[in-house]
């Protein structure tokens, strides 16, 4: 898929606005040209939408989720409603199920100013049974994974870890699919491309109906905001 990638980038390269800037050249008199990045992804996009197969889709949203998901510098996907008419206007036959009931407002507790939170569990217990020592680190950076691009990833990945420890409170050793849903619940608040992100992988979805599900739950039936404040921005970088 790679090599069919570069055949295709390759192709355009006529076309393609590869030039330096100025200073560029001074810094890299060897270059003669640059690719666009965008050209890149569009190429990987197209290689992966023309394979047949599930995997093949799944494959593609999550390439399409860390590309088209990054909004920090760049206008990407706000949230699920965009990522849904990607959806449909790649798969125009994929139209999301309702939902059997009818989802009740929910009050949630407010998310209290940043504090150091002392309490740490002491152990993680695997699915193959490991016990490692529990890393607030760990966590930190699987839930910043998920919001690679998103813009305030660090506060957010601050906040939902904060979450998180509140949720295990006071367990010596805690499970491991613990710490994950307790993360998906609290990504739902936060950030809809980050919840995505991890629910494809903890939720082991496989197919783009159970992706547009997915999505179309968090338009019509979405968990209460969390809003990132200047005080978690800045305990962020602190």
């Amino acid at each position: 898929m790679v090599d069919e990638a570069i055949t295709d980038i390759e192709r355009q390269l006529p076309e393609l606005p590869t030039r330096l800037s100025a200073e560029e050249f001074r810094r890299h008199p060897s270059i003669v040209g640059a690719i666009p990045d965008a050209a890149i992804s569009e190429a990987v996009e197209r290689v992966l939408r023309n394979r047949d197969g599930a995997p093949y889709r799944v494959a593609e949203l999550l390439y399409a989720m860390a590309i088209h998901g990054r909004n920090d510098n760049r206008p990407g996907w706000p949230g699920a409603l965009a990522v849904l008419n990607w959806l449909q206007a790649r798969h125009p036959g994929v139209q999301p199920s309702q939902q059997r009931g009818q989802v009740a407002d929910q009050h949630w507790p407010r998310l209290a100013v940043p504090h150091r939170m002392d309490w740490r569990p002491e152990k993680v217990m695997k699915r193959d049974e490991r016990t490692p020592d529990f890393e607030i680190r760990q966590l930190r950076k699987g839930v910043h994974a998920a919001l690679w691009g998103r813009q305030d990833a660090d506060a957010k990945a601050l906040m939902i870890a904060h979450l998180v420890l509140s949720d295990i409170r006071g367990q010596r050793i805690v499970q491991s699919t613990q710490i994950s849903a307790s993360v998906l619940a609290h990504l739902r608040r936060v950030d809809d491309v980050g919840y995505l992100r991890w629910a494809t992988i903890v939720k082991k979805i496989r197919g783009i109906r159970e992706f547009a599900d997915e999505a179309a739950d968090l338009i019509h039936a979405p968990s209460p905001r969390l809003l990132v404040t200047q005080n978690w921005r800045r305990w962020a970088r602190a």
